[in-house]
């Protein structure tokens, strides 16, 4: 998927952890109300972790290598580079979900086993992982 595509859309840059493994996507905002994964086709009668194990199949097209990330943050506009920062971070092993996204209050979306907290979230990102750090380096 091409990030800058990706930009012209209302998105998140979400990093997600499944599996112990931490992965990043840029994700139109939309996708990340919770509480509306049906219009995706999720069933509501089905448990809550195969409903988020259905939810990363239909994400995954949005994933973003890190190296690629990098890269196009270091070479992009300033104002990529603010719609570029991380407002979530959800870790699927643990049910966790923060955001720092603005207009909507996603934390509240979320399903009935998770915990949503509107925080600052980015010292819970690998400092391997942190591109908007990276960036800088060259």
């Amino acid at each position: 998927m091409n990030i800058h595509n990706l930009l012209d859309d209302i998105v998140v840059t979400s990093y997600v952890i499944s599996n112990n493994k931490g992965c990043w996507y840029v994700v139109p905002v939309d996708y990340w109300v919770m509480n509306h994964w049906g219009q995706w086709g999720i069933s509501w009668s089905i448990p809550d972790i195969e409903k988020g194990l259905k939810f990363l199949e239909i994400i995954e097209k949005f994933r973003i290598d890190s190296k690629e990330l990098v890269s196009f943050f270091r070479e992009t506009s300033e104002t990529n580079k603010v719609k570029l920062q991380p407002q979530v971070f959800a870790n699927f092993d643990k049910k966790e979900f923060y955001t720092t996204f603005g207009e909507w209050v996603l934390e509240s979306s979320v399903l009935d086993s998770w915990e949503g907290v509107r925080a600052e979230f980015k010292e819970k990102i690998p400092v391997e992982e942190q591109f908007w750090n990276k960036s800088i380096e060259a």
